[in-house]
């Protein structure tokens, strides 16, 4: 029984073996192909260039398929910008010209058998062509700010204008380029916005000619309400610190302060390299702090024209006056070559009861006065701080002055700063005593005219001022009205406030 099982068993293993064999070797019944095998290209298939136009260009190679005998292939901008170029041929490689700039294109390939009908599925990558090779300056850390930026390029080369384009593609905004413009190879655009990307393309003509990409600077933070007046021109910008009420601007300084930020801190951004022509600007009562500043500049330091100065209104408090990097310099109407380098103050206050809590000058270069802060009524100025500045040709009235016998300025520190060709210092021969002087590591030269003192003081009580009076770490050189005019004496001491 068990021998017959067997047998039957083999019987069966045979059968199926043979069964199988005859399958293999019958092809005659194998399903036909649908569709061919998809074309493959990488990108070592792929060369882009410019032509002899500088127009970009692509060509695409790839191998020969079994049954096919056609190609189409086909470019694309990713981002739709312009219609799509296509190529049917049976050759192995094609040639695409008149391409858009720095465009990532989509590429497709597909095959096909133009006798039996056969085709296959597209085949697609990507690859971006050249840009235009741009005169344009690579933008540095120096060219950009929050709000604009100065874009460069070589000299001799000729825009017609500047377009800015945020990343999204949307102009923001588009200048024309004056001869001038081209002259420098330069210009400052404006009206852009903090911390965000941009692209800077340049035309002559219609014809694109390149771009740099940049992205501006984060803003710089102040206190109290901010009125930025960079990217106006002169002419606006200086109407802000007209005064009286026929004024050809409205948002003069004293209706603003009197009409929205009274007893405010205020902060007025101003633009580097704009001369604003200071007439006497009369300042309204505020318990708020009033600051100065060049803001973010790609032309240096905000200038003022002093024309006459800043003082206080009579019986009035001012909780304080900030200047912040600004060149104070003269003007055509007061030129440095007048009586007094033009007989012009910063402060000259000379309203009775006109008080301030402190005037505080940093960073700043302060040039051509007859002096910086003068009190010539019974009015009071708390604090004067000057730090981190440069002082040069002052006269007679020096730095600070109390010329009445009720002017009180009380406490002043000068630190880290230079001055030279200035006739006196500090002088108070007039005024209240004043309660701490504080002048540390400075530097003075063409200073104090001859046998003059370099701290003038004349009061009744020394002692109570002689511990606040502080002088050290100071450099002096050569003494005298001005290098012309050099001390042949020298400088008499200090005259301290008598006992």
């Amino acid at each position: 029984m068990r021998k017959l099982y067997k047998t039957m068993l083999l019987l069966m293993v045979a059968t199926v073996g043979m069964g199988t064999f005859v399958s293999c070797n019958d092809d005659d019944d194998l399903a036909k192909a649908d569709a061919l095998f998809r074309p493959i290209i990488s990108d070592d298939n792929i060369e882009m260039g410019l032509d002899d136009n500088l127009v970009p260009y692509m060509n695409v190679k790839w191998d020969n398929y079994t049954d096919a005998n056609q190609y189409t292939i086909s470019v694309e901008p990713a981002d739709g910008s312009v219609a799509p170029k296509e190529i049917t041929t049976s050759e192995l490689s094609c040639h695409f010209d008149g391409l858009e700039y720095d465009k990532e294109y989509f590429i497709y390939i597909s095959a096909a058998n133009t006798n039996t009908g056969l085709k296959s599925k597209a085949y697609s990558l990507t690859a971006t062509t050249p840009d235009y090779p741009t005169s344009l300056s690579t933008l540095q850390a120096t060219d950009i700010i929050d709000i604009a930026v100065r874009v460069r390029w070589t000299p001799g080369v000729y825009y017609d204008r500047l377009r800015i384009l945020n990343d999204d593609g949307e102009v923001v905004t588009e200048v024309t380029l004056t001869e001038e413009d081209n002259a420098a190879a330069q210009k400052v655009v404006y009206g852009l916005s903090p911390k965000t990307s941009y692209r800077v393309e340049a035309y002559a003509g219609d014809s694109y000619k390149g771009k740099k990409r940049f992205t501006t600077a984060a803003s710089e933070l102040f206190s109290g309400e901010v009125i930025d007046l960079r990217g106006l021109d002169e002419d606006t910008a200086w109407k802000w610190f007209s005064v009286g009420s026929g004024s050809a601007y409205t948002n003069t300084l004293d209706s603003l302060i009197k009409n929205g930020y009274q007893d405010k801190d205020i902060t007025i951004v101003l633009e580097g390299g704009t001369k604003y022509r200071i007439a006497t600007i009369e300042l309204p009562s505020t318990t708020g702090t009033i600051t100065f500043v060049t803001g973010l500049s790609l032309a240096g330091e905000a200038q003022m024209g002093v024309e006459g100065n800043f003082r206080v209104a009579g019986s009035s408090e001012v909780g304080g006056v900030v200047f912040d990097k600004i060149f104070f310099t003269d003007t055509e109407n007061k030129p440095r070559t007048d009586s007094h380098y033009g007989a012009t103050y910063i402060f000259n206050m000379n309203q009775s009861g006109g008080n301030i809590g402190t005037v505080k000058f940093t960073n700043c270069s302060i040039k051509y006065k007859r002096g910086i802060c003068r009190i010539q009524t019974a009015a009071t100025i708390q604090n004067v701080i000057i730090d981190n500045c440069i002082i040069d040709s002052i006269s007679g009235y020096g730095i600070t002055n109390a010329d009445n016998g009720k002017a009180d300025i009380q406490n002043v520190k000068i630190t880290n700063t230079t001055v030279s060709n200035a006739e006196k210092i500090c002088v108070g021969t007039k005024g209240l005593q004043p309660n701490s002087l504080v002048v540390e590591n400075c530097t003075f030269v063409y200073t104090i005219a001859d046998a003059k003192p370099f701290f003038d003081f004349k009061s009744s009580n020394w002692s109570s001022f002689q511990d606040k009076f502080v002088f050290k770490n100071c450099l002096i050189g050569m003494a005298g009205r001005n290098k012309e005019e050099l001390a042949t004496t020298g400088i008499s001491g200090w005259r301290q406030p008598s006992a």
